[in-house]
């Protein structure tokens, strides 16, 4: 007779339970409830005519001990713990095929912050979200995992590629962001060119006089002063953070919001604003 490890962890100070999870070589006790409020999966599977709606057990084949209980966890009324950027790995499959849809949305927004925080210059980690996007249909992790691959050399995305293939279709939006990006940069240069600038502290000054609120009339040069920062002046924090006034003290119309919305996906960071926002 196979023998089991007992997980008493989720019925509470008075050791309540009516159902038990039979997972990876233990018996997980919980309250057929709380499953049915979180999921609709287990509220068909506990409450209609599933061969498991009687059952006092019920065996959940396939899944790891500790990846189901961090999953439990996460919206078990006493418990509540935290989506990590460790856990979020291991909790958002089960999510998903749980249809907890709050703790896909948590799981989403913690895999938004980690590409922000940790790998918007590693091609190989942008290509693997991507993967994740497409896999579970999370849009907002799509989009910014698409802009920064924009910002990424060919090289890059080729090896990014060979190690992560994402869908052609994904592959097509980020040379077409990427070539908007590149058509941006050239108009930059042109004017550069056109002003006769071709040393640093001549292009600091022109970034300067782009940003300058007292009398910038135009959104595009505070957008325009923000991509040639990046590209010349980034060692400039004095400059930046003029640039970081002026950026939030402009009216954004649909046309300055897709200038904003293609500025390098680091710049944006640093820039903490955000008109991918609904």
């Amino acid at each position: 007779m196979e023998k089991y490890e007992i997980d008493d962890s989720f019925t509470g100070d008075n050791g309540e339970y009516d159902l038990t999870l039979i997972v990876d070589g233990h018996k997980i006790r919980v309250a057929k409830a709380v499953l049915c409020l979180a999921s609709p999966v287990f509220r068909a599977m506990l409450q209609s005519q599933c061969k498991e709606k009687d059952q006092a057990e019920v065996k959940l084949p396939g899944k790891k001990y500790k990846d189901f209980v961090e999953f439990l966890s996460c919206f078990y009324p006493d418990r509540l713990e935290r989506v990590t950027y460790d856990s979020v790995y291991r909790i958002l499959p089960l999510a998903v095929e749980y249809q907890v849809k709050v703790l896909e949305k948590e799981c989403q927004r913690r895999l938004v912050k980690l590409v922000k925080a940790r790998h918007l210059p590693d091609a190989v980690q942008i290509y693997r979200h991507l993967q994740l996007a497409e896999l579970y249909k999370l849009e907002d992790l799509r989009k910014i995992c698409i802009s920064a691959a924009s910002d990424l050399k060919l090289s890059q995305m080729e090896t990014a590629a060979a190690e992560h293939p994402i869908p052609e279709n994904i592959l097509v939006q980020i040379h077409h962001l990427a070539r908007r990006k590149q058509e941006l940069n050239k108009m930059d240069d042109d004017l550069l060119a056109k002003k006769n600038h071709s040393k640093s502290a001549s292009y600091i000054s022109f970034i300067k006089q782009e940003a300058d609120l007292s009398w910038c009339t135009d959104n595009h040069q505070i957008t325009k002063a923000a991509r040639l920062w990046y590209r010349y002046c980034q060692n400039n924090e004095e400059l930046l953070r003029n640039i970081i006034t002026s950026i939030e003290s402009m009216k954004v119309d649909d046309v300055i919001k897709e200038e904003c919305e293609l500025l390098p996906e680091t710049i944006k960071q640093r820039l903490g604003v955000d008109y991918n926002k609904n």
